[in-house]
């Protein structure tokens, strides 16, 4: 008879390997920070500004700011006839994301 086949991660006497417990504990972690970043991320005030500043701060057209919203892109607040985006919910854009906005 053939022993049954082990599980990698655990050894004869199911105790698990150093690797596992050192994956296990890294995800903890990733869970904690993550957590900690949304808490802090619900503190942060928002602000909310021109399509006109946040062109600037994107350093894009206004033109580009106006299309990124109405393709809901870019998260932003009707006020009357204005639009304002708010910064605090924009990331920083590198090559690869402004390339996926401009598709």
């Amino acid at each position: 008879m053939s022993s049954p086949p082990e599980d990698s991660d655990s050894d004869s006497q199911g105790h698990e390997s150093p690797t596992r417990k050192l994956i296990i504990g890294l995800q903890d972690q990733i869970g904690a920070l993550t957590d900690a970043i949304r808490a802090l991320e619900q503190r942060v005030p928002s602000r909310v500004v021109s399509v006109e500043e946040a062109s600037r701060h994107l350093s894009v057209s206004v033109q580009t700011i106006r299309r990124w919203c109405r393709a809901g892109a870019l998260p932003y607040i009707r006020r009357g006839r204005e639009l304002r985006i708010d910064l605090s919910k924009v990331r920083a854009l590198d090559q690869d994301g402004i390339r996926q906005l401009v598709g």
